[in-house]
């Protein structure tokens, strides 16, 4: 008679995929009943982010962002967005003025939907979660739910302020790119503090438009297992993709208390250069029913500045929904 020997590596792979089966088998095996499958219960979201991380030139900084969007009908939404830094590079600076406004950005603007569907998708409910050690055991089924998916075209107004400050660097060679101004004869001069080597601050403020894409995916449905308390698997999914025009990009010059020999000068001039377009790609997610958890995250570039390459924002905060028939 032979005998059939299995190593123990080869016993570790079998039992674990046995396990995993059984984990499996066991969890799609689970009975549900569905207590709701509506994606349309909710058309109001409002959003609170107090931690917003925004990296880019010429801010950086930690801001707080409140934002919210409601659907008007079926065919159109309303968005609203506005930012505020509590932190910034550029306004906190050793040699900054005192006095001077943190980074803000603000937009009013709207959704027309092109398309509003609804399929059936199988939706992943978690039914329970542990961790032991460095590993977490979840246990969840697939529940066929309905899906809303919206394409929609979105514009709005937009605007923008932002401290900057001029490179003080002896060393660097001028460019066209570079903050000038008029003497009182006329002739251009650049900005540049030869008399205390201090770095000198200038604000933008950009106004405009912004036009592009938005998709949203949407689930609202609950459950209750078998043997478990009610699940649920809700959630908002929103990409949006920009193209931002701002014609209006003013510029103004803050000297500090020691810099007097800028007094007066007007920066805002033909001379100096301007970026106009820009572009914008976001991402918006929320968890929960009627309030939960939401991040938000963008990257791009903004309008103004001519040298500016690309910004990023990521915030996290809180969300609540609600219908507005019923307020």
């Amino acid at each position: 008679m032979k005998t059939l020997t299995i190593g123990n590596g080869k016993w570790k792979i079998i039992l674990g995929f046995a396990c995993l089966s059984s984990l499996s088998l066991n969890a799609q095996n689970v009975a549900y009943k569905v207590l709701e499958d509506n994606p349309n219960i909710k058309n109001l979201f409002i959003g609170l982010n107090p931690f917003d991380a925004v990296s880019y030139n010429p801010n950086t900084g930690l801001s707080w962002n409140l934002y919210a969007n409601a659907f008007i009908g079926k065919r159109l939404q309303v968005d609203i967005d506005f930012k505020k830094a509590y932190t910034d590079d550029n306004a906190d600076g050793v040699f900054s003025p005192e006095g001077l406004k943190k980074m803000n950005q603000f937009r009013i603007g709207g959704e027309l939907n092109l398309s509003n569907s609804t399929k059936i998708k199988k939706t992943k409910v978690v039914l329970s979660s542990s961790t032991t050690g460095r590993y977490t055991h979840t246990r969840y089924i697939m529940v066929p739910a309905t899906r809303k998916t919206i394409f929609a075209v979105r514009g709005g107004l937009q605007s923008f302020y932002n401290n900057c400050q001029v490179d003080n660097d002896i060393s660097k060679i001028r460019g066209e790119n570079d903050i000038q101004y008029k003497d009182a004869n006329g002739d251009l001069k650049f900005v540049f503090d030869n008399k205390n080597y201090e770095t000198v601050n200038y604000t933008m403020r950009t106004s405009g438009f912004y036009a592009g894409i938005d998709l949203k995916k949407i689930t609202y449905l609950k459950i209750k297992p078998e043997d478990y308390k009610e699940k649920g698997s809700n959630f908002r999914n929103n990409f949006y993709l920009d193209i931002l025009l701002t014609p209006v990009v003013k510029y103004e010059l803050k000297p500090n208390s020691s810099q007097s020999q800028f007094d007066g000068i007007d920066i805002n001039i033909s001379e100096n250069k301007r970026s106009y377009l820009g572009w914008r790609f976001g991402w918006q997610y929320d968890l929960g029913k009627w309030a939960g958890l939401s991040c938000k995250a963008e990257v791009g570039q903004l309008p103004g500045r001519p040298d500016e390459k690309f910004f990023i924002s990521m915030g996290l905060g809180l969300h609540l929904g609600g219908n507005l028939k019923n307020l």
